[in-house]
């Protein structure tokens, strides 16, 4: 055969063909092997195009996530301050933005007064060596930033660096690292004052200070995300700092390059807001094309700048929080996990345009579905559901929530409206939940879920009281029946409630769980009065009455 193919100088034209098929053959069964693999393996490969991350505490050992931990949400970028006395950790797959400030070395900083001599010294003497130092140690890093918030300072809290010593720290900073490893990014530390005049001295200072320098660092905290929250907001949230696209807009124009986000993020204990905020953040950063995302913090027990806690993705025993679902569906695609079943790109669930004030959720794929069966072990609180998302508003507040013997126990001590969120904002969703009440009648005690709910003021309900099924819409916390049809429940007895939602016609019907389904709906309305939200269970009861859930899905689309 050999022999044969050299008696014709030109190849026959059905050697390429084979070699094409071959090589598709390998491709896909490449694929296909990939594909098979579970764990951190789908997810480092997802993390590539990823530009997504969080802020952990390395001076910690609660504060540094777990590689199952850090595989559970996927981030393209982790960022850490690096401190002389303590290791850098290693998460395959994650890119590490190393935040370098005084604490590169035992030699504390100038202070933010001190002349440019003392700075230059301290730079040449103590910063820059105590770069290579680092580099040495850790050459896999993959960005390094130079400082933190240079350009702030406040009472108890002053990183500031004089912006003629910092364009000295940062072009000879920059020239070593390069010199090291050139394929290693170079940050100007995050900013933080919202003051872009402290670039424009920056540059005066030294034309060549950019030379070395692939991004500059911002930290916009506080700042609307095209409008939303930015004089007021349900709940008392306020986001007063300006506009969040304009700022970056202006840091870019400013430096001259890519603004990389190396701090955003808001602490509050009201995790469904939290949740929205992060996902409106994301959509306009996202939108902007920006190398990094960062959200502040991983956990809880980070102290955000205002000296509280509450800025997490998971609360203090590292359970994930509503912030950390939404975070999900930015970085996880379907294929790398069976528990969550969103976009298989790092898309955004909220469809943006820059002269939008108040964007509307709009379909990704498919369906995103999330469920909870309860079948774990007796807890107080709802916790993690079925589909690893954390539950929201009273389920994971209020001691009347509760699992026992694998079901979703709601018993309030008193009289009270109760509420449970699971999963992200959606326009189009429906909900099937299974449960009974211990006491029902004349509408003192009433089982329902609830649709495009966004807080305990605003949102759709389909819901019995023992003689009706009623659509229930609540704006500003105005009650408004929407309509109402006969249905006789009984105490005790469990029931199954089907709510949907689609576009502006809202679609209701209930049945004895574990009997055949109604073919039609049995209740039907249309309104406008809102466009988005979550999905979950509300309830009303008196003290002592025992709510039993069994299930719950919602299926968002």
């Amino acid at each position: 055969m050999r022999h044969t193919a050299k008696k014709s100088k030109k190849a026959s034209p059905v050697l390429p063909f084979l070699f094409l098929c071959v090589l598709l053959v390998l491709t896909l069964v490449s694929i296909v092997a990939l594909k098979s693999q579970k764990g951190n393996t789908n997810h480092t490969i997802f993390a590539a195009n990823n530009p997504y991350g969080f802020v952990i505490d390395i001076h910690s050992s609660s504060k540094i996530p777990t590689a199952s931990q850090v595989a559970a949400l996927n981030p393209g970028w982790i960022r850490l301050e690096y401190d002389h006395n303590y290791g850098i950790p290693n998460w395959a797959g994650v890119k590490r933005l190393i935040l370098v400030t005084g604490a590169v070395s035992g030699t504390a900083p100038p202070s933010h007064s001190a002349s440019y001599a003392t700075w230059k010294s301290y730079i040449d003497n103590t910063y820059v060596p105590g770069i290579k130092t680092l580099l040495n140690k850790y050459p896999g890093v993959t960005a390094l930033e130079i400082w933190n918030e240079e350009d702030y300072c406040s009472s108890g809290f002053c990183p500031q660096v004089p912006a003629g010593s910092y364009a000295y720290m940062l072009k000879n900073a920059a020239s070593a690292i390069k010199a090291k490893n050139r394929s290693i990014q170079v940050v100007m530390g995050g900013l933080a004052s919202g003051d872009v005049s402290y670039v424009t001295s920056v540059r005066a200072s030294d034309s060549a200070v950019f030379t070395n320098v692939n991004g500059i660092g911002l930290h916009p905290y506080g700042k609307s995300p095209d409008g939303w929250c930015a004089t007021s907001c349900d709940g008392g949230h306020k986001l007063p700092f300006g506009d969040l696209r304009t700022a970056v807009t202006d840091y870019e124009n400013a430096s001259g390059l890519p603004v990389w986000v190396t701090e955003i993020g808001q602490g509050t204990t009201d995790t469904v807001w939290q949740a929205e905020y992060l996902q409106r953040v994301f959509n306009v950063l996202t939108s902007m094309n920006l190398p990094a995302i960062i959200w502040y913090s991983w956990i809880d027990t980070m102290t955000g700048g205002d000296g509280q806690n509450d800025w997490g993705l998971v609360d203090s025993s590292a359970t994930l929080k509503p912030s950390g679902s939404m975070f999900q569906t930015f970085t996880i695609p379907a294929s790398a996990t069976p528990t969550f079943s969103v976009s298989t790109t790092p898309t955004v669930p909220l469809s943006m345009s820059p002269t939008q004030s108040l964007p509307t959720p709009t379909p990704t794929q498919a369906a995103n579905i999330v469920e909870d069966t309860f079948q774990r072990a007796n807890q107080t609180y709802w916790g993690t559901a079925s589909s690893g998302q954390t539950w929201g508003a009273d389920a994971n507040t209020s001691t009347a929530f509760s699992i026992s013997n694998n079901t979703g126990i709601i018993k309030p001590s008193s009289a009270a409206n109760l509420n449970a969120i699971l999963g992200t904002a959606f326009t189009n969703e429906e909900v099937v939940v299974s449960g009974s009440l211990s006491a029902l009648g004349s509408g003192s005690n009433t089982l329902g879920a609830v649709v495009r709910w966004s807080n305990t003021s605003n949102f759709y309900r389909a819901f019995i009281t023992g003689s009706s099924l009623t659509i229930q819409k609540v704006v500003n916390g105005a009650i408004t029946n929407l309509k109402s049809v006969s249905f006789t429940a009984a105490t005790n007895t469990s029931y199954t409630i089907r709510f949907n939602a689609t576009g502006t016609t809202l679609s209701a019907k209930v049945w004895k769980t574990g009997t055949t389904e109604p073919a039609n709906w049995m209740a039907t309305t249309t309104d406008g009065a809102f466009s988005s939200g979550y999905a979950g269970i509300r309830t009303y009861q008196q003290g002592g009455t025992t709510a039993t859930i069994t299930s719950f899905q919602a299926t968002q689309e």
